[in-house]
């Protein structure tokens, strides 16, 4: 296999949305070419993960960052109004989940 440039190690193929279990915020997590997550914060601090051999992007994502429900679009194929259709679907559903866990503690 070819080595990847440095530049084209930190290009993003693909882009993973989920729902942050604690905050029931709709999040986004970058794959690289070069295999790295990266995810930035609200203060768009950047915090990275490597993919390790054998491992999928998707479990690692619910591991370090305890994200649910993930989507992912893949870089340059996906149809962006279909994007945008889905991460709304996916708030309206944490939204769902933040009103169930207040209706269970209050209730």
């Amino acid at each position: 296999m070819a080595r990847l440039k440095k530049h084209e190690e930190g290009l993003i193929v693909e882009t993973f949305y989920g729902i942050n279990k604690r905050t029931f915020a709709v999040e986004s997590v970058s794959l690289t070419e070069g295999g790295v997550l990266r995810k930035y914060n609200q203060d768009m601090q950047v915090s990275e993960h490597p993919v390790l051999h054998g491992k999928s992007p998707q479990t690692e994502i619910v591991i370090v960052w305890h994200l649910t429900d993930l989507i992912s679009f893949r870089q340059g194929f996906s149809n962006e109004k279909k994007v945008k259709e889905a991460i709304e679907g996916l708030k309206a559903k944490a939204a769902r989940m933040k009103e169930d866990q207040e209706n269970t503690l209050g209730g």
